[in-house]
């Protein structure tokens, strides 16, 4: 809700909203904190010293963060043989009201997901080392890696978009009559004779040469700096990972496992091919179809494809270009600063 209630007051993306949208982090939360925030998130945005619209921050959550979430009714049998989760069920009152919800589902959640990271700054989780109370480097650390995809991605769309040009041009070439072939063969050749005479292409090829240089210049730095906070990111990794001591279920493992199946889901024989339990494929992919259909924690969602939970809000949002822009810009501030330092000396 904290989250929530900072994106709705600065009316731009958080780390945490960032990696959720470029995919590089994955958010899952038991039934009670779904509960907990659609009841408490008004009332919880009056509190800071500076408030928030409640109204503001309900559409924030609506439409920026509850569609990427995926809500899991967790099985009181995961989890069940470590300590912490009885430790972490002892400390709720079994005289406190109803709304008053256990934490142990998250425990539970946690360790069937795990290797994975809480985001939480409560003690009953905290206090046996789910989540910590500073969590704001584990949120940047997940953004980082989401921001390096998104350069991956941007820098190879035109090696795609050319690779596929070239494609269709070579076939296109390749239909045609051997007297087309040679014409357009000979065209070329007079093209690029005209190109290169009068010292036009060496030009053209040192202005390309000038240009690329500028732009490593601007963009280099930032790219320099992405790798840096990638370098760091394994030590916040190691920080706030929770993990688990003895082993998984079958339960658990299909729920590992399905936290990372596509939107179509899979199939329980999918399922079974990763899993790690003694046995032939063809018993293990019936032992997973008996856990997938009878626990609550999976949703078939077509003939025999399962996933983990269902989605809070059936469909992802379209983020604005403009917000995601701004991001990059803020999160790249102080080489922007140096930049323009420079250029003032």
């Amino acid at each position: 809700m904290n989250d929530i209630v900072q994106a709705a007051r600065r009316e731009k993306l958080t780390s945490l909203l960032a990696a959720l949208h470029l995919e590089s982090a994955l958010l899952y939360i038991p039934r009670h904190v779904l509960i907990e925030v659609e009841r408490d998130l008004a009332e919880y945005a009056l509190k800071p010293r500076k408030p928030v619209n409640p109204e503001s921050a309900m559409k924030w959550w609506r439409d920026s963060y509850a569609p990427y979430m995926r809500v899991v009714d967790v099985p009181d049998d995961w989890g069940a043989d470590d300590p912490r989760v009885e430790a972490v069920g002892n400390r709720h009152d079994p005289n406190a009201p109803p709304e008053k919800f256990s934490d142990a589902p998250t425990a539970r959640l946690a360790l069937a997901l795990a290797e994975c990271f809480v985001i939480c700054r409560d003690d009953d989780l905290t206090d046996y080392s789910f989540g910590r109370h500073e969590h704001l480097e584990l949120l940047h650390a997940a953004a980082n890696e989401g921001e390096k995809q998104y350069v991956d991605m941007m820098a190879g769309l035109p090696l795609i978009i050319g690779g596929s040009l070239a494609k269709v041009g070579v076939d296109g070439f390749r239909r045609l009559s051997p007297v087309a072939q040679i014409c357009t063969a000979i065209g070329a050749g007079a093209l690029a004779y005209l190109w290169q005479r009068n010292g036009r292409a060496r030009r053209q090829i040192k202005r390309v040469g000038t240009e690329f240089s500028g732009l490593l210049q601007t963009v280099g730095p930032p790219l320099m700096q992405i790798q840096a906070r990638l370098a760091e990111n394994q030590a916040v990794w190691e920080r706030h990972s929770v993990r688990r001591d003895g082993p998984a279920s079958v339960s658990e493992q299909a729920a590992r496992i399905l936290a990372y199946a596509p939107h179509s889901g899979m199939l329980a024989v999918e399922i079974a091919k990763e899993l790690q339990a003694p046995g032939s494929l063809a018993a293990r992919t019936t032992a997973v179809r008996a856990t997938l259909e009878k626990s609550g924690a999976f949703t078939q969602v077509s003939r025999g494809r399962w996933q983990l939970g269902e989605p809070v809000i059936e469909n992802r949002p379209t983020l604005k270009p403009q917000l995601m822009a701004d991001w990059v810009k803020r999160a790249h501030e102080e080489v922007a600063l140096h930049q323009s330092e420079k250029k003032t000396r």
